[in-house]
This record gives C-alpha cells, sequence and structure tokens, in this order.
C-alpha cells in the first residue's frame, strides 16, 4: 500500500511539473506561443526578453513554485494517511527528481520542456534551504546568469548537502 501512494505523489509530481507556465502565459496573455520566439525555451528567462517583468515574475513563480509544491505537499499528505517517517526524505527526493523531469519533458508539450533552472530552485529551496542560499550567494559572486545556477546546482549545492 506504501509503494503505491509513493508512486502516485511522483506520478502526480512529473504531471505537476509538466505544467509550462511560460508557455500558458504567452497564450493566454499574449496570443503568442514562446516556442517560437527569442530562443525558443519556455523558461522565465526567455519570457523576461519576449514580454517583460510581468512574463518574468509569473514565470518564475510558477516553474519555482511546483518544485517547492512537488517536495513539500506530496510526502506531507501520504504521511497523513500512511506512516512514511522512516523514508520521508526519499520520498521528497523522488518527487523533486519527478518535477523537475515533468518541466524539461513536459507531457503537455510533446515531451519537450524548459531547462528546469527555476523548478530545480524551488525543489533545493526544501530539500536543504541553508545550502540553497549559500548557492544563490556564490551565483551572486560568479555572475548573475543561468549557467552560473546550472553549475552551481549541479557541483556545488550537493556539496554543500553534505557537510
Amino acid at each position: 500500500m506504501k509503494e503505491i501512494f509513493i508512486a502516485i505523489s511522483i506520478i502526480l509530481s512529473y504531471i505537476l511539473g509538466s505544467i509550462p507556465f511560460g508557455y500558458l502565459y504567452g497564450i493566454i496573455f499574449k496570443g503568442q506561443d514562446i516556442r517560437k520566439l527569442g530562443s525558443k525555451n519556455i523558461g522565465s528567462s526567455n519570457a523576461k526578453r519576449l514580454w517583460g517583468w510581468k512574463a518574468w515574475i509569473f514565470t518564475t513563480i510558477g516553474d519555482f513554485g511546483k518544485g517547492l509544491v512537488s517536495v513539500l505537499l506530496f510526502p506531507f499528505i501520504i504521511n497523513e494517511f500512511i506512516n512514511i517517517e522512516n523514508i520521508y526524505s526519499l520520498v521528497q527526493v523522488l518527487c523533486g527528481i519527478s518535477v523537475v523531469l515533468g518541466h524539461s519533458f513536459s507531457l503537455f508539450l510533446n515531451f519537450k520542456g524548459g531547462k528546469g533552472v527555476n523548478t530545480t530552485a524551488g525543489v533545493f529551496v526544501v530539500l536543504s534551504p541553508i545550502a540553497f542560499f549559500d548557492c544563490l550567494d556564490y551565483c551572486n559572486i560568479l555572475k548573475k546568469n543561468c549557467f552560473s545556477w546550472f553549475f552551481v546546482s549541479n557541483v556545488y549545492f550537493p556539496f554543500c548537502c553534505l557537510f
């Protein structure tokens, strides 16, 4: 029974991650397909370049929020029904991986999506807030761009979580 609830939370995380907020903003508010404009990426950087700060805020909050919700809410709900205390962190990590994969390979966009920078940030802020903010500080020292966040999130962040 426990495995079924965990599998459902992982699947729901993937579906939540598949919601393309940059694409939705373009279609709903601008009547344009973000995948055919600018860098052709559905992420917040392209949305900001194309449509300004409102698009950037909408996309960032949406993508960051789905990472947060997936890692906070789904394991919590499972734990309310069945006791998963001994594997709670593992379920959080699995939901986090699933939501980022959903963003990168969106069900609603023929398994094409964004880079997952904001979604990954939403996951990381839940899994290890101290390491997350340390990484943000490190990014400000390097540069303020997506590549530095990508490097930090994949190399520096796991190192921070170990110590």
